[in-house]
């Protein structure tokens, strides 16, 4: 019984941050037997991955071969980052994993803005889904600090955004902090 080789010879798998806060992601196959297609995976937290890119493989080549991809959207903070080799028969592989940290305040995540009706404000967040889990959850607070009991549900058609109902709410200036797993996010409003 042989040894089987590997289907593809992965000499360089590199993730970089770019000037406009992506993620530049470059790989380079010394040689690729059945290679299907790769996947770029990404995770918050290092463990759980989730694919953001399929880039399809060269098939059978006995040469050097290079791919790139950027992440433009890449998660606030540190993002991880691997590749899943897929063969054409379905089996797959894993590279190395590589990590970039990103400066938090590069982008603004959290927009609240009047919604359709009168009394109605949204709350929309920017990050990537995998980072709004079930704990993310939207408060108001008064000039005071105080918190305000505003009914402020789930959309149940886009992750990341809510409405409030600010019927109860008095005149004046209030905060919306939204907690997420990477963070709290506010923005003021006046009413």
């Amino acid at each position: 019984m042989g040894c089987k080789p590997l289907p593809v010879k992965l000499v360089l798998f590199t993730a970089t941050a770019t000037a406009q806060q992506g993620v530049a992601l470059r790989w380079e196959t010394a040689s690729e037997e059945n290679n299907a297609s790769f996947e770029v995976e990404r995770s918050a937290e290092g463990k759980a991955f989730r694919s953001i890119r399929s880039v399809p493989g060269r098939g059978n080549v006995q040469s050097r071969s290079t791919y790139s991809v950027v992440d433009e959207a890449p998660l606030p903070g540190t993002s991880y980052y691997r590749l899943r080799q897929i063969d054409f028969d379905g089996t797959s592989t894993y590279s190395p994993v590589r990590s970039v940290a990103l400066s938090r305040a590069s982008a603004q995540h959290l927009q609240v803005y009047p919604g359709r009706l009168p009394q109605e404000w949204v709350v929309n967040c920017t990050l990537p889904a995998e980072l709004l889990a079930a704990s993310s959850s939207v408060k108001v607070y008064d000039a005071l600090g105080r918190v305000q009991q505003v009914p402020c549900p789930a959309d149940a058609t886009q992750v990341g955004r809510w409405t409030m109902d600010t019927h109860a709410l008095p005149v004046g200036i209030y905060i919306v902090r939204l907690t997420t797993s990477q963070g709290t996010f506010s923005q003021r409003i006046s009413k």
